[in-house]
């Protein structure tokens, strides 16, 4: 192993692990980049009607699932595999948010109203505020805000908008109970998670503190980036009315790593 205890992931030893790393893995790369290729193809194709709100936001949250799935692969290359789940639990949440409005027009009405929610909790924010901090907002124009916030909201009831909501309206709810939760103990940090910053010695006293890449856990994580992309980019292409047979043929692609990475023991 290079020396990276000097800049870590930052530094040029990390280059020649990426290198090696790449060729280990490399079919595995291949196919994301492929699909990354593809989802930019139809995302230049795609045309969603104005007028239309599902077709609107589901074709601006497609475009943010693709980002949040390369910042997830250049973390995974890299061997940040910590930082690589918190990106995953990411692009999973924001999946969920994307299958669930296209799909059930609960989850989009509540999705548009949350965001008319919000702006009524900052309008009280600075109505409340008695110190100099907005003092440069006119209030008439921000109780004027507020007032019309409240109409549109008037009698509706919301739901409290949790990830877990919006995997159920998705048709996900075992993806958040089993995918989705693997991803929670890199997020938190918890203790178990930990450990592979220790070496530990024979005689079990703490020899160092590790810091470098590592490869474990690459396919399971990369591959179930690649299926949350490839369901995102299906939705996308079902909502505008688009083919979806494309979908199809890397879901077939993608099956043998996906049955891999149940295999895999890190």
């Amino acid at each position: 192993m290079a020396p990276y205890h000097q800049n870590g992931f930052l530094g040029n030893d990390i280059k020649v692990w990426i290198a090696n790393n790449s060729r280990e893995y490399e079919s595995l790369f291949k196919l994301a980049e492929k699909l990354n290729f593809d989802c930019y193809a139809m995302l230049e194709s795609a045309r969603p009607h104005n007028k239309d709100k599902r077709e609107l936001l589901v074709s601006c949250l497609f475009p943010r699932v693709m980002e949040l799935f390369q910042a997830t692969y250049l973390l995974v290359t890299r061997g940040m595999i910590p930082a690589s789940n918190v990106m995953l639990r990411s692009l999973i949440e924001t999946m969920f948010v994307l299958v669930a409005i296209a799909k059930d027009n609960e989850a989009l009405d509540a999705y548009i109203l949350n965001d008319e929610r919000e702006r009524l909790i900052a309008a009280n924010k600075i109505i409340n505020d008695t110190s100099s901090t907005f003092s440069e907002i006119p209030l008439e124009e921000v109780i004027r805000v507020k007032s019309e916030i409240e109409k549109k909201l008037d009698g509706k009831k919301l739901p409290k908008l949790t990830t877990e909501y919006f995997s159920k309206k998705a048709g996900l709810h075992d993806w958040y109970l089993t995918v989705y939760a693997v991803t929670s103990k890199s997020v938190h940090a918890a203790i178990k998670d930990l450990e592979q910053y220790l070496d530990i010695g024979p005689d079990e006293k703490v020899k160092s503190i590790k810091f470098t890449p590592s490869a474990n856990g690459t396919i399971g994580i990369l591959s179930t980036a690649c299926n949350a992309l490839g369901m995102a980019l299906e939705t996308f292409l079902a909502t505008l009315n688009l083919d979806t047979d494309i979908t199809r043929e890397h879901a077939d692609s993608l099956r043998p790593f996906l049955e891999l990475a149940l295999s895999e023991k890190d």
